[in-house]
């Protein structure tokens, strides 16, 4: 926010509140529930029971209310649960920023802004767009983003230093720039207007020009820091410098008002740059001009910038209206008609298929089931899911890893990925050759013990069995051992649980009744059987219980087919122990030790990737392989297989899982002997890891670090950093390595592996909004989510309210709406992203017609209002002011678009340049008395105010042309009253002309610059 001048009041006065008299008391309130019923099943889509409204307030707009801009996890204390305290956040948030930054010439003044504020809201004479109920005051979120540089400011670049105003010059849009990870290229480039801007100086004489909104990397210590607006940095803070391959923190000195200058932005692939080497953020607004390569070049830097996950906001005004004509012929589309084009680019969907399985605190679910107020696995241990999205049907993709998993879900989902850049969010369709995506394995998911449903037997003179109340470790793990070689039986009088066990592990006999007998009680007896037509067969124990197998079928644990079989969710659900236990059985019952790694083979290609990601849960990686050649075995399906990865998987295995029988086990002992022997890691490694280690080799004088770390960095042909290679280093330089990724990755937490992309038709699709985090695991890939509480893509566009397709934008999300009401009265899915939705245009922008002080004074004083040609300036259509208000209102009341944006008072306050052009000025101020000279003579200040309210031609001022440095006479196009201010200026010439003004106003001196 640009900072208001001391003591500069904005001339607020009461005109609905009285002192002392809080805004609220003048409604009456009552407590009611906001619910949202699911029109597909009848269900609550949301339900929130005991929200304060005032009584007048309709259900609609409670559900509404309470549902979006509620901020806090469903069903946590955090909760917001009043509308005042929605009112309060927003209200207290902007009027303590006003306070802040000198809005206000005394209390009295910010209390009754305050108080006025609160009151039309709570009366819905006026309501801010959606974001502003989203963000502000949410602790966290960033409060504004306009942030710009000087032209002078530098872009660090690998051919140098780069103003970053020439970068805009030259629309340096594909050059690359450095970032705090590498190299990163610019997307877009805009000039910002003007703006104040500071320069942060430091202790190493380095110093960075910014405005107060641009965000700057605050650093708490080389690996720990965060995104803060410049202007709220002070003395004593670091910043996070990147130069000469190392990383240096600099410490803040003092920071130093340079004034208002042309500020310029860039917008990269990353989100970052660096500016004289220091590390900071990139905020963009989008302009267009009236030609078609502009319009089209709009398009694409608009999806380049959702893409990062921005939002962007721009003027359409500068686009000739329908009602104008072309030079080769025809009429102009129109801003109106351009608008669909770029709706399309908003729209962007990231997100899973329906049925992807998600971990959370309520067992592991297709993510189409999931619940807000849930808890989900992230890469940070369990988060709060705060909404659930229903995004329709999408094309897809299919993520296959190298490890033989996959990930169905929409191009634009985005992944964690280790690239050349470093480590970085990557869109699935855009993963490259030599991306790694991240799997972690750090067991984050604690899982819950599942209870069991109790079954009676079948007969009163069946044996009553003992049956577990919930899923343990002894039932877990004979459950296991039934899937991986056991058959349940169920034919007339026979109901029988069979498991094979065969005669090279004489002691598996034993041990598996004692294992029933502990599970089911000692009156479990077993039924040990051969067949005696075949020499080569195995042992069958066979367990007779009518009563046991209705346990099983009642809790969804009876084995089906072996090309369906899956794993049972409440045993993906339950606790690591309880996994771990099952896959114990599984593998002793169908798993062998081959080539020093523990192997499972099975005909269900779904089995295979559920116990793939069952033993990534619990830290494990494994392969999933496929063999098709079954030339002398049993059957003729393809044959998956599962292969636990790497020496430190086998030795995770050894440890959690292993082995029942005697001889498996003294193999796993023999193969986990083998792999402490070696040294050599190929399965386990950081790629990309070159970059990192170079910064430290370069900035260190340690000759040991560096012949330890060369191999890594410095080599023509680098070696791969192995998972042991990275913990030797870790603990014999904890201190100089901090800094790196190999911290994280010597403790086994984190996995990389390639990728590849295939396309996967089209199919349902959901996603999750994570509190705090905004990223969740998927079969342990670490996933962005929707990216929070904002506007998929959020962005604003905007028409002046004198543009000729003004009534045409009013209109345009109106008549759509009433359109989707038509289709879903005739039966078509237009439930919100339902699979007929997607034609209904204009959703995916807040839409804003920008008034002036003039229009409003001529809907009050009810005068014409002229729409102008965008090409001649020509007036197009007289109409009166109070019907395109109308308009607006009624337009607005049926489907909460347009908004609106005052233009004058904007610029009077100026909080934030216009988008698209340059016209906002520094409250500096003359007062009434003050003589203007023009060709008309000399005038008040107060007259000329006066004039122009009257709707009176302005005369023409003298005034001098910097550039050429001459007088001229130009037009005076506004007078308006800036506020109040108790302090004034007395400047006094050598000849005694006398002047008062605020101390923030500029004169021009013989050197040419303003002071």
């Amino acid at each position: 926010m640009a900072m208001a001048p001391e003591q500069m009041g904005i001339g607020i006065r009461r005109h609905f509140t009285e002192p002392g008299t809080d805004p609220y008391d003048t409604l009456e309130w009552e407590r009611r529930d906001a619910r949202i019923p699911n029109y597909k099943d009848g269900t609550d889509a949301f339900f929130q029971p005991g929200v304060e409204f005032p009584v007048n307030w309709s259900q609609n707009a409670t559900n509404i209310v309470a549902q979006k801009y509620f901020r806090g996890t469903l069903g946590t204390p955090e909760r917001e649960s009043s509308l005042r305290q929605v009112i309060d956040r927003v209200a207290d948030t902007i009027t303590d920023g006003g306070i802040r930054d000198g809005y206000f010439v005394d209390d009295e003044e910010a209390e009754t802004f305050r108080d006025e504020l609160k009151y039309v809201l709570v009366h819905q004479r006026a309501a801010f767009n959606s974001p502003v109920w989203f963000n502000i005051g949410v602790r966290g979120v960033p409060q504004q983003a306009s942030a710009c540089q000087p032209y002078d400011a530098l872009v660090s670049t690998p051919e140098g230093f780069v103003p970053i105003g020439k970068l805009v010059d030259d629309r340096a849009i594909g050059t690359k720039v450095f970032d705090a990870f590498g190299l990163t290229k610019i997307v877009a480039v805009k000039h910002n207007g003007r703006k104040d801007v500071l320069r942060v100086h430091t202790n190493a004489d380095v110093t960075l020009d910014v405005t107060a909104d641009h965000l700057v990397w605050c650093a708490v210590d080389e690996v720990d820091g965060g995104f803060v607006e410049a202007g709220s940095l002070r003395a004593g803070d670091n910043l996070e410098r990147h130069a000469d391959d190392s990383l240096e923190l600099l410490e803040i000195d003092r920071i130093e008002p340079l004034g208002e200058m042309d500020v310029y932005d860039i917008q990269t692939d990353s989100g970052e740059y660096l500016s004289n080497d220091i590390r900071v953020h990139n905020c963009f607004i989008l302009a267009v001009e009236d030609r078609m390569d502009a319009i089209l070049n709009w398009y694409r830097e608009e999806g380049i910038i959702f893409k990062g996950g921005s939002g962007s906001g721009i003027n359409l005004s500068g686009l000739r209206s329908s009602q104008e004509g072309l030079q080769g012929g025809g009429t102009a589309s129109g801003p109106v008609s351009f608008m669909r084009g770029a709706d399309a680019s908003a729209g962007t969907i990231k997100c899973l298929h329906a049925d992807t399985p998600i971990v959370t605190d309520h067992g592991v679910v297709p993510i189409r089931l999931a619940q807000p107020g849930w808890n989900v696995v992230t890469r940070f241990g369990m988060h709060p899911i705060d909404e659930v999205h229903d995004n329709g049907v999408r094309a897809l993709v299919r993520v296959r890893t190298a490890l033989g998993d996959e990930i169905v879900c929409t191009p634009e989902h985005r992944f964690r990925v280790r690239g050349r850049e470093g480590e970085t969010w990557r869109q699935a369709g855009e993963l490259r050759a030599d991306d790694y995506v991240l799997i972690d394995t750090s067991a984050q998911y604690a899982g819950r013990f599942q209870r069991l449903e109790p079954v009676s037997p079948g007969h009163h003179r069946e044996i009553e069995h003992t049956l577990p109340e919930a899923v343990d470790e002894p039932f877990a793990m004979w459950l296991g051992w039934v899937f991986g070689d056991g058959s349940i039986t169920t034919y007339k009088t026979t109901n029988v649980i069979s498991v094979q066990i065969g005669d090279r592990d004489p002691e598996l006999q034993g041990r598996y009744k004692a294992l029933v007998q502990a599970v089911f009680g000692p009156a479990a007896h077993l039924c040990i059987d051969r067949h005696r037509d075949r020499s080569d067969a195995s042992l069958s124990a066979r367990l007779a219980s009518t009563q046991i197998i209705k346990f099983l079928e009642a809790n969804s644990l009876r084995k089906g087919r072996s090309d369906e079989l899956r794993i049972p969710s409440i045993v993906q659900s339950s606790p690591v122990a309880v996994r771990a236990a099952f896959l114990a059985g599984l593998f002793e019952s169908d798993g062998h030790v081959g080539n020093g790694y523990p192997w499972l083979s099975t005909v269900s290609e779904a089995f295979a990737r559920d116990v793939h990601r069952m033993l990534l849960s619990i830290g494990i990686p494994s392969w999933i392989g496929r063999i098709d050649d079954r030339t002398g075995a049993w059957g003729r399906r393809p044959l998956y297989t599962v292969r636990i990865v790497s020496g430190e998987g086998v030795r995770r295995f050894a440890k959690l899982v292993g082995f029942v029988s005697e001889r498996k086990s003294r193999s796993l002992e023999a193969a986990v002997a083998r792999k402490s022997e070696s040294t050599f890691e190929s399965q386990w490694f950081l790629p990309h890891v070159e970059r990192e280690l170079d910064r430290v080799w370069r900035a260190t004088s340690d000759q040991s670090l560096r012949r330890a770390i060369a191999p890594y960095c410095r080599f023509a042909c680098p070696r791969r950093m192995s998972l042991l290679r990275a913990r030797a280093l870790v603990e014999r330089f904890p201190r100089e390595l901090s800094v790196t990724p190999l911290v994280d990755f010597a403790y086994g937490e984190d996995l990389y592996v390639a990728a590849s992309v295939q396309p996967a038709g089209k199919g349902p699709v959901f996603d999750l909004t994570v509190d705090g985090v905004h990223q969740y695991l998927v079969h342990s890939v670490v996933t962005h989510n929707s990216g929070g509480k904002t506007r998929r893509a959020a962005k604003m566009v905007i028409l002046n309210a004198d543009h000729p397709d003004v009534e045409e934008f009013i209109w345009c999300k109106a008549i759509e709406e009433r359109k989707a009401r038509a289709l879903g009265e005739a039966g078509f899915d237009m439930d919100l992203d339902g699979k007929d939705s997607h034609s209904i245009q204009y959703q995916n922008a807040n839409n804003s017609v920008r008034v002036t002080d003039e229009f409003m004074q001529a809907v009050l004083d009810d005068r014409d209002w002229q729409l102008k040609s965008v090409t001649t300036g020509e007036v197009a259509k007289p109409m009166k002011a109070r019907e395109l208000m109308r308009q607006i209102s009624e337009a607005t009341w049926e489907c909460a678009d347009p908004g609106m944006q005052f233009d004058t008072t904007i610029n009077r306050w100026h909080t934030a340049p216009n988008t698209g052009r340059i016209n906002a000025s520094n409250p500096c101020c003359f007062v009434g008395e003050t003589l203007v000279s023009t060709l008309d003579g000399t005038h008040r200040l107060e007259a000329l105010h006066k004039l122009a309210e009257a709707g009176g031609e302005l005369p023409m001022a003298h005034s001098f042309d910097l550039a050429a440095g001459r007088f001229v006479t130009r037009r005076i196009r506004r007078v308006w009253i800036a506020g109040r201010t108790r302090q004034v200026l007395d400047v006094t010439t050598n000849r005694g002309l006398r002047l008062r003004c605020t101390p923030e106003h500029r004169f021009l001196t013989e050197s040419g610059e303003f002071f």
